[in-house]
């Protein structure tokens, strides 16, 4: 089973993905940057979901050093944000994410696009 790191402070977010993918990933979470990091380190998970707004480090610090990894240099690191849509796939295309999904989830799209990336 292949396994997912959602790096997300907030518990309603954590509990909604949880639920949708649980059945078919492995889901480890994080709630800060740092925990993140270590984890993905540790753990070296086949996706990263991740926050921008991350309450010690911004997604985007939090990508940049999860790409400077070599053993996680290829892992897909997509954005979950309540950013607009524009400005969102702006910035994963600055800061080196492969994707961005944008909140409100689908709650009937997100296994698709989460599959998009394997």
């Amino acid at each position: 089973m292949k396994t997912i790191l959602y790096i997300e402070d907030n518990a309603a977010n954590r509990i909604l993905i949880g639920r949708l993918l649980s059945r078919d990933y492995n889901i480890i979470y994080a709630e800060d940057g740092e925990t993140g990091l270590n984890l993905a380190m540790e753990k070296s998970p086949d996706l990263i979901l991740m926050d921008i707004g991350l309450p010690d480090f911004d997604g985007q610090t939090v990508g940049a050093m999860i790409r400077q990894i070599p053993e996680l240099t290829k892992v897909p690191i997509v954005a979950i944000t309540a950013w607009p849509e524009d400005k969102a796939n702006d910035m994963v295309k600055r800061y080196g994410f492969d994707g961005c999904i944008t909140k409100p989830i689908s709650v009937n799209q997100l296994p698709h696009q989460i599959a998009s990336y394997f």
